[in-house]
């Protein structure tokens, strides 16, 4: 690799040759299909290809920064100082230079001719002739290192939810992330960093009502406004409540709300996780209970203390929406941000049920939000309604759930002493990065209304409503939805915040792909679950449920492992059981090879090694307060088989994933 060393500027420039690349000028790029375009400096397309030279006259010369990545191309054109005014005409006539402007008597810019010459040799070279020449620099372009306002907090390759890109950066579980299948957070905020100069405005407000938050958490600090405890309404300081469960686990009333703020604004500080909209101001709301008159007053409060965007997500009253609280809705819709109306979003709700027509989330005048997966789809629990307005990332157990944040710390209240407390399954107590629901897809939405808010604060609410529904991009079967575009599943469509914005800026609309296919090419065969899932429940008659399941001979000898998933609105008191048990039905007190329960996070696994040829019966029953009992609701079986394997890529033990053929496991009396 050749190294030249000149004088540049107030310093010297070290820069390496790289033979392997050449700069063409784009204009006059031929056969583009031929080269292989590795980036491009200013005019520039930088392309590899070690015949070009032969190929394009126009080529030139490409050098790389010791020691850095920049890449730098000399245009042929040199700045010259002379020692005398009159040195100019024997250097233009001697290496037939054409003066291409005259700056001063001894100052030249000048264009080398002749293309055989390297124009930083050729400098190198007048810098040698001291007598004559008192500047020679050659013009350079380079790659240029902008600097971008898009953050770059520490936890932001797990946000799938801003922008998936196909890959689990959590838990490689690849399969389960579909590429694009995200709210386009990212590319609105280089929408509005391009069109406005900054990513979100702090004009804005978002107010986020729930029962409890940890308004110490570094991700809300410097920007909490017009903060309210309803709940406490006396002393106004958010105390988190701290108590103990029957398992001996930390329990605070802060960790929801907590969660659902982030999502929504935790700031951009390079720690953590950010919230979609990092810049707006936060106002934290903590209810006593969330419908007529109480609703009224937080309204209220939030109208009075200027907030612009509302969410909501306790999910349904537990009673039909009073009149008052219908009122409030709408008044607060119409009459906020000075006549403009807060943009309100609710939560549709985890009951997978249909919502009846006086519930809150189907008011005409919220943004109706439900829940949407890695994968693209209607996680299973959202609550349909017939005034769904858009679903959102809002996470599922067997696919990507979101990274948030969490309550860090609180004092137990019998020794004094600080606990780390919350959900959090991260080492860093203040995130998480195992939440789901309609709750957390709720704020997401309420994040995007921001932006809209960022690109247009002249909006009203029905037109940020409007906006958003319109720019939602279809997802499932057409046939889901009816002549206007509405679906009671997905509402107008999966969110997508960067049509949002370019809406609002009066841009034209982007038309984007489905989301990807799985894309496991990326992954050795051996890390890929290819397992069976089977959904079923214990109904509240059934004592016991029995599955078998056919081993075949050419899997014997293999590991059987079965995965048990419930619901996130499964009673935690209802602990189910597995127990199995090779060809004969599993006595649960005595008679079965291997078992397991439910743990902490309601899930179970149960593993046999070295199974045989033939049939293995699984049974399923319920434990509740220490006594085996009827029912105990849905769960979902995740069955494969692995086997040890050797990794040649990495030279470490792995495990292979047999394919397991669904008619092998059923349901039997």
């Amino acid at each position: 690799m050749k190294t030249l060393i000149f004088r540049y500027g107030q310093t010297t420039l070290t820069l390496e040759r790289l033979s392997q690349l050449f700069a063409i000028p784009q204009t006059t790029l031929i056969a583009k299909n031929e080269h292989s375009i590795v980036s491009q400096v200013g005019e520039y397309a930088i392309v590899e290809d070690a015949n070009l030279k032969t190929k394009q006259k126009d080529s030139k010369a490409v050098y790389r920064i010791h020691q850095e990545d920049t890449l730098v191309v000399p245009t042929g054109y040199l700045y010259i100082v002379t020692q005398k005014a009159n040195q100019i005409k024997k250097l233009v006539k001697q290496f037939s230079l054409q003066i291409v402007e005259r700056i001063s008597k001894k100052e030249f810019f000048v264009q080398l001719n002749d293309p055989t010459i390297s124009p930083i040799d050729f400098s190198m070279q007048l810098q040698g002739m001291s007598s004559t020449i008192k500047i020679a620099e050659p013009d350079l372009v380079a790659t240029m290192h902008q600097c971008s306002l898009i953050p770059s907090d520490s936890l932001m390759n797990v946000q799938w939810y801003l922008r998936n890109d196909g890959i689990d950066h959590m838990n490689n579980k690849n399969w389960t992330f579909r590429k694009r299948a995200d709210a386009k957070v990212i590319e609105a905020w280089e929408l509005l960093e391009e069109h406005k100069g900054f990513i979100c405005s702090d004009k804005i407000t978002i107010a986020v009502i729930d029962k409890g938050f940890d308004i110490k958490h570094p991700d809300f600090q410097g920007k909490i406004v017009g903060a309210k405890d309803f709940l406490n309404d006396k002393n106004n300081q958010f105390r988190i409540e701290l108590t103990k469960d029957n398992r001996g686990n930390w329990v605070t009333n802060a960790d929801h709300g907590t969660s659902c703020a982030g999502i929504a604004c935790a700031s951009a500080n390079g720690e953590g996780i950010v919230g979609v909209a990092p810049h707006a101001k936060f106002m934290p709301i903590q209810y006593n209970s969330a419908a007529g008159r109480d609703l009224r007053r937080m309204f209220r409060h939030i109208m009075k203390n200027d907030g612009d965007v509302i969410s909501c997500s306790f999910g349904n009253l537990g009673v039909p929406m009073d009149t008052l609280t219908a009122k409030t809705i709408r008044d607060c819709a119409k009459k906020g941000r000075k006549g403009k109306g807060c943009v309100i979003c609710f939560a549709t709700g985890n009951d997978a049920e249909m919502l009846l027509n006086n519930e809150i989330a189907t008011h005409p005048d919220i943004i109706a939000v439900g829940a949407s997966t890695s994968e693209d789809t209607l996680a299973p629990y959202t609550n349909r309604s017939i005034n769904m307005s858009v679903i959102a990332p809002g996470g599922y157990g067997y696919s990507g759930m979101m990274a948030t944040t969490d309550v860090g710390f609180a004092r137990d209240p019998n020794t004094g002493i600080l606990e780390p407390v919350g959900k959090g399954d991260l080492t860093d107590p203040f995130y998480r990065n195992n939440a789901e629901g309609t709750s957390f897809a709720c704020p997401l939405v309420a994040g995007v209304a921001a932006l809209i808010l960022s690109a247009n604060p002249k909006l009203k609410a029905s037109e940020v409503k409007k906006i958003i529904e319109e720019t939602a991009d279809k997802i499932g079967a057409s046939s889901e939805y009816d002549a206007n575009g509405h679906s009671s599943k997905y509402g107008f469509g999966r969110i997508n915040a960067a049509n949002a914005v370019r809406k609002a800026l009066g841009l034209s609309l982007k038309r984007y792909q489905k989301a990807a296919k799985a894309d496991v090419s990326m992954v050795s065969p051996f890390t890929v679950n290819v397992g069976i899932t089977i959904k079923d429940s214990l109904r509240a008659q059934e004592e016991e449920l029995f599955l078998q399941y056919k081993v075949p001979a050419r899997h014997a000898g293999k590991t059987l492992v079965i995965d048990m998933d419930t619901p996130v609105n499964h009673d935690p008191t209802k602990l189910l059981a597995m127990f199995i048990q090779k060809d004969v039905k599993p006595d649960f007190i005595s008679n079965y090879m291997a078992q397991a329960m439910l743990n902490d996070d309601l899930t179970a696994q149960l593993t046999v090694q070295g199974v045989q040829e033939g049939t293995y019966f699984i049974s399923v029953r319920c434990l509740q307060n220490f006594q085996w009992v009827k029912g105990g609701g849905s769960f979902e079986l995740t069955f494969r088989l692995e086997e040890p394997i050797f990794d040649e890529i990495n030279g470490d033990p792995d495990t292979a994933i047999a394919s397991i053929n669904r008619r092998d496991i059923s349901r039997v009396s």
